[in-house]
């Protein structure tokens, strides 16, 4: 028999226990989305809720690769004539990007109570 140390393994944050999947399980989570030109270094920060938002209302899938061939660089693609796809990553910064609304209080407790 195990001792009981060896048993039970302590996860370290939410994150490791329950990885994200898509848009939703960031949002809920406050995080951002960061999404990074590799051409051109620019930078911009979403609130994952108003990209969630984006993708639902459009019937889009919100998975992260899904998500992340949906995006573009639009200062490339309007400098260049190229559609760069962003890298996507995940941070607690706030968001540079406030264009997209954010969902109505009735459409993300819709989603909530689907998710259970």
């Amino acid at each position: 028999m195990l001792p009981t140390t060896a048993r039970w393994k302590q996860v370290s944050n939410e994150a490791d226990l329950h990885p994200f999947r898509d848009l939703f399980d960031a949002a809920i989570r406050h995080s951002g989305a960061k999404a990074t030109c590799p051409k051109c270094r620019r930078t911009v920060i979403f609130k994952t809720a108003a990209l969630w938002r984006l993708f639902n209302r459009n019937g889009w899938d919100d998975r992260f690769e899904q998500v992340r061939r949906r995006l573009c660089c639009l200062l490339c693609w309007h400098s260049k004539g190229i559609k760069v796809r962003p890298t996507l990553e995940f941070c607690d910064e706030p968001a540079t990007d406030l264009r997209l609304p954010m969902p109505e209080n009735w459409e993300w407790k819709q989603e909530q109570r689907r998710r259970r």
